[in-house]
Parts: C-alpha cells; structure tokens; sequence
C-alpha cells in the first residue's frame, strides 16, 4: 500500500507508527493551487531549510492549510526534507512541533509575527486562491 504525500510515493510501512496513531494516514485533498504553492516554495528555497539537503523536499505551511489567509501565502511556506518535515523523532515539522516553532521563529523574525497575525484573520477559501492566482500571475506579465 502507498500514500502519495506532495507528490511523493511512500509505503505505509516507513510511516512512523506516531503519525498512524495520530490519524496522519487520512487522504488528504490537495488542489491544483496547493500544488503550484508547494512547487513554488520548494522552488523559491532549493533545499532543506534546515539541513541543506536537496533530496525529497516538501513544502510545509508555517501556520496549517487550514487557515485560509495564509494557506497560499508564499511567505508561510518553508521547505524542508522528508526527514525534517514528518520523520525525524528528533526534529521535524510533525513529530517535535514545538522545537520546530522555536526554530522557525527564530530563523523567520519580525516576519514570522506579520504571518501569524495574518493567519489569524478569516478568509473565504475561494477569496484565498483568487488572491493567490493574481500574486502568481503577476510576475507572468
């Protein structure tokens, strides 16, 4: 059995148990505006903001896709490996949240504070990706 996460095959079986109990092995609907935020991010920083690597990246939001405000907001995205978004018991996105707070606050500052007010204030979803389209598509004209 295979999920697909960002694009990404993997077994069942090199899911930590944490996240199965944790319910992490639902379906997760993903858009076509999710993806093109995720390509854009993993673009925009080439590598494992923590570690460097180049290998297995994932885009992951900074404040949940579920608030909408800043669930396409480029800025409240960060990519890191497959180990430092969801694998790793000793830093990742997923399994130590609350190391991984410190850690992006740090590294992000007076900016993480703009994203955190930002996601705080609602947003219809459809307001969300009108306003995504029109920031992407910008730099096209």
């Amino acid at each position: 059995m295979q999920i697909i996460v960002d694009s990404h095959p993997f077994h069942v079986a090199s899911i930590p148990k944490k996240c199965y109990n944790r319910g992490m092995r639902k379906k997760i609907s993903i858009s076509k505006h999710d993806k093109l935020w995720a390509k854009i991010v993993r673009e925009r920083d080439g590598e494992c903001r923590f570690c460097g690597s180049r290998n297995n990246l994932n885009a992951h939001h900074i404040f949940g896709r579920s608030r909408s405000a800043t669930r396409y907001v480029i800025t409240n995205g960060i990519s890191l490996c497959a180990n430092h978004h969801t694998f790793s018991p000793e830093f990742s996105a997923h399994r130590t949240e609350e190391g991984f707070r410190k850690w992006v606050k740090k590294l992000l500052g007076r900016e993480y504070l703009k994203l955190e007010k930002l996601s705080e204030k609602y947003q219809s979803r459809e307001a969300a990706v009108k306003e995504f389209i029109a920031t992407v598509a910008l730099p096209l004209l």
